[in-house]
């Protein structure tokens, strides 16, 4: 990168500068170019693609040259048509010449360059010939001396003055067709000169490719190299990158980008336990016809800093925009393929193995080569594994490849649904809210403990996006870096805040799970940086407020209660959990014996909340109920979700597996009822007594 903060394209000037290993390759060039001097005119050609370095190795190619050569550089597209550009060819090779040997040949030349521009003119490319060139030509030739006996005159000079003359010519690959037969013919007629030499700079592919609307050529590109290779007589290929010397270009490129956009990615210089880099594997991933020169490295390098840097270093996953941009730059129309395909490849593997029928495998491979149109089969391929690796929807084209670059599931990759858009749009788009806001609403919060109004965290909260930001919220809570110093207290005083504005006594639906996990987590946060029993008493404090039923969906959310399928608690959180756990059996036990003035907490709003060992204590003491004497049906009626609140039970349904939970069904015992016979005089702890004990008979029959 130069010190404009661009990557810089320029060409290197000396081999000194040659980081590549082609410093050897320009000498022998060099080698085979001198020992042609004494001879006839020669054409050496250095063919190579856009961007790969021919015009360094035409500046060591001079360099390796000894003395005397004299190198003169043409630039043909300079030249605003034909004639202007035969006569600077002209210029160019007299400038070449020693003072008295230039003034003597000049006439000769100038006049044979006349017939050649003339001759140029009437080119059927050309579009006809000039009135002008016709009537110097005539002039020229109607000379007493014939046009091959200046030529051999001429040449006789140049020997005597042992001319070694190098026209270097770079760009030929920019003319139109026009000005490269242009060219072509100026070089041909000046062909026999002695000590007049020539080296083209061209990329093969391309001007094949103009020669072949030719008429000369009418289409055929076999026609258009065999015309190519009697002009140029010995072309050189320029060496191709070397593997070693692409991925260190690669890991350096964004390494660079990775610092000015102040992201720490020093992982492209370690390997992984396969003994690769991540650049090592970035390129085992990308097709190999891709990436092949500096230009485009630098190119791909220079796109993703700007897509960085727009929508935010942070709001992305690095390694997934390198990838989108890429496809970007070098496959438009599948890029925007990709973006119209949102739906069907957001997810990961296994959620979308159920609908996969809906999708064949076939189906993706044929979407990817409607939009690469003209790339080989085995790109399309490639390019499929490039989709895997950032979709998992995608199914990989060769099972033998699973390169990773970095965690598979890790965050804000773009196979998130909250993530996709901001790849493509390049910003954080409306209705949605930027990581590093969500993460300052956090500090904000936990450092004042109260909403602040100014922040877009809390505004996010209050709106349609209440969902979206929590969620993100969650996230960065997980592993808050930036709140390590913060206190107990602070995190205590942060979760009662929340609870307070987002989270609403629950009556007939669940609260929203993120923003109560959100409060769920910053009150874990609070009980992890306090000593056991303390952490216990913050909990404590936090029911008390609240109540048991919100304070149990807040700890299910975050993840306090125990996972495991016996459910039980474990340290420390069994510490924390004590007086919690004491107060749900008591509230069950209330419930069911009806000693309790607030029916509004009950064992069914707890049922889903209790650990295994709390759950078997209030079991026992149903089934001691039933064994005292009380009515199976008046304990299963507490299952009955009423108007009253239960969680998120539905008033009317009898929930028939949790009872199960507390009482086997070999102790269902209960008398025949043909049909729900519910009163208008019933109140609604009749009209439960009666749904449970249909429900019972039912599933007894």
């Amino acid at each position: 990168m130069s010190e404009t903060g661009v990557f810089d394209d320029s060409a290197i000037r000396t081999k000194s500068q040659d980081r590549l290993g082609r410093a050897q390759f320009a000498e022998r060039v060099a080698g085979k170019i001198s020992s042609a001097a004494s001879g006839p005119s020669t054409v050496f050609g250095l063919t190579g693609e856009w961007g790969g370095g021919k015009t360094s190795l035409l500046a060591m190619i001079e360099e390796s040259l000894a003395d005397p050569w004299c190198i003169q550089h043409f630039t043909p597209w300079a030249a605003s048509d034909p004639g202007t550009l035969i006569a600077e060819f002209f210029a160019t090779i007299s400038a070449a010449m020693k003072p008295k040997l230039r003034t003597k040949v000049r006439k000769s030349m100038a006049g044979i360059l006349t017939v050649g521009s003339a001759a140029a003119e009437m080119i059927p490319v050309a579009g006809g010939a000039a009135a002008a060139a016709a009537k110097q030509a005539e002039d020229f030739l109607s000379r007493p001396e014939p046009f091959d006996k200046q030529f051999r005159r001429l040449s006789e000079d140049l020997r005597k003055a042992e001319v070694k003359i190098l026209v270097v010519v770079d760009d030929i690959d920019r003319l139109h067709v026009d000005e490269l037969m242009s060219l072509f013919k100026t070089i041909r007629l000046l062909g026999n000169f002695p000590g007049i030499h020539y080296l083209l700079a061209y990329d093969e592919r391309t001007v094949c490719d103009v020669l072949a609307s030719t008429p000369m050529a009418n289409q055929s590109s076999e026609r258009a190299l065999k015309y190519l290779e009697k002009i140029v007589q010995y072309p050189f290929a320029t060496p191709p990158l070397q593997p070693v010397h692409r991925e260190r270009e690669v890991a350096s490129s964004l390494a660079t980008v990775a610092d000015r956009c102040g992201l720490d990615m020093n992982e492209w210089a370690r390997e992984n336990d396969a003994g690769r880099s991540s650049a090592s594997d970035l390129l085992g991933l990308i097709p190999r016809s891709d990436l092949t020169t500096l230009r485009s490295i630098h190119r791909l390098c220079e796109q993703l800093e700007v897509a960085l840097l727009s929508v935010g270093p942070s709001e992305v996953d690095f390694y997934d925009m390198l990838l989108i941009t890429y496809i970007r730059l070098t496959h438009p129309t599948l890029h925007r393929a990709v973006f119209d395909s949102k739906s069907s490849l957001l997810g990961t593997g296994m959620t979308y193995a159920l609908e996969r029928a809906g999708r064949p495998q076939s189906e993706w491979q044929a979407e990817i080569n409607r939009s690469t149109d003209g790339v080989s089969e085995g790109t399309q391929s490639e390019l499929r594994n490039v989709l895997h690796y950032m979709f998992e929807r995608v199914p990989r084209a060769d099972h033998r490849i699973a390169r990773q670059i970095g965690a598979r599931y890790r965050p804000k990759r773009v196979s998130d649904a909250t993530y996709f858009d901001r790849y493509f749009y390049l910003t954080v788009p409306l209705g949605d809210i930027s990581d590093r806001d969500v993460i300052a609403g956090i500090e904000g919060i936990v450092q004042d403990g109260r909403l602040l109004s100014q922040s877009d965290l809390v505004a996010a909260l209050s709106d349609e996006r209440k969902a979206l930001a929590a969620e993100k919220a969650n996230r960065y809570l997980l592993n808050p870096e930036s709140l390590r110093t913060a206190s107990a207290g602070q995190f205590a005083l942060a979760s009662t805040a929340l609870c307070e504005r987002l989270i609403e006594e629950p009556e007939h639906s669940s609260p929203n799970y993120e923003t109560t996990r959100m409060v769920g987590l910053l009150l874990l946060q609070a009980m992890s940086k306090s000593a056991d029993t303390d952490g216990r008493q913050l909990l404590d404090d936090f029911e008390s407020r609240f109540g048991p039923v919100r304070t149990a969906f807040v700890l299910s959310s975050s993840g306090v209660y125990p996972t495991d399928e016996n459910r039980e608690d474990r340290p420390p959180n069994s510490v924390w959990l004590e007086n919690h756990r004491r107060r749900q059996y008591d509230a069950c036990i209330d419930d069911l014996t009806g000693s309790t003035v607030d029916r509004s907490i009950g064992v069914l709003g707890l049922a889903q909340f209790l650990d295994f060992e709390t759950r078997s204590r209030v079991s026992r003491q149903m089934l001691q109920m039933l064994d005292s004497g009380v009515e199976l049906v008046e304990l299963a009626s507490r299952f009955v979700g009423s108007s009253e609140r239960s969680g998120s039970r539905r008033p009317g349904d009898f929930y028939i597996d949790e009872f199960e939970q507390f009482v086997p069904r070999d102790r269902w015992t209960v008398s025949p009822m043909a049909s729900l016979d519910i009163q208008q005089s019933d109140d609604f702890t009749e009209m439960k007594r009666k749904i449970a004990h249909f429900s019972l008979a039912s599933e007894s029959l």
